[in-house]
């Protein structure tokens, strides 16, 4: 279909809850992830988003585009939590 969105073929989603649960770097993870060839990167939040959590998504991708010369487009996720 003229128009569509393709995405690539290894499409990894960064769980910010996983990686804080298992104590892996953030930056760590989201730099192998790119190693892996990851073109395009989610970033998953499913609790509140926090303005700490908005400032670590903005370290990972200003730390991802410094290391990691190859372009990549970073998603963000965040599932929206009612009190």
């Amino acid at each position: 279909m003229k128009g569509s969105m393709q995405l690539p073929a290894f499409y990894p989603i960064f769980d910010s809850e996983t990686t804080t649960r298992r104590g892996v770097s953030a930056l760590a993870a989201v730099e192998q992830m790119l190693e892996a060839a990851a073109r395009i990167l989610q970033f998953r939040h499913q609790t509140f988003f926090s303005r700490d959590v908005f400032d670590q998504l903005m370290k990972l991708s200003r730390g991802a585009l410094r290391n990691w010369l190859a372009p990549f487009s970073l998603l963000c996720y965040q599932r929206q939590i009612w009190p």
